[in-house]
């Protein structure tokens, strides 16, 4: 097809149209973005984390460097894999 065809049949091949708005991450926004994800608010545990990897991740030398905890020792269905979602909520 090509956009000299008529409008309508160009109409029903459609084009996807996105927007992207970057922000910096802030803290208090990872509540919002992990409710959008799942329909519910995070674990307590899960925003303690957000919040440290963000600030920490901001500083710069050592505190960069340790943004991040050597290990997540929770029992099973306690929301780790939330890990994830904070991942991509800090880039």
């Amino acid at each position: 097809m090509t956009p000299t065809e008529s409008s309508s049949t160009w109409t029903s091949v459609g084009r996807a149209r996105w927007t992207l708005r970057v922000q910096t991450a802030q803290p208090g926004g990872f509540v919002e973005f992990f409710a959008a994800l799942w329909g519910k608010e995070p674990f307590g545990w899960q925003q303690d984390l957000a919040q440290r990897v963000l600030q920490r991740a901001a500083g710069n030398g050592q505190e960069a460097q340790t943004a991040w905890p050597e290990a997540i020792a929770l029992p099973t269905a306690s929301g780790k894999t939330a890990c994830m979602d904070i991942a991509v909520f800090a880039l």
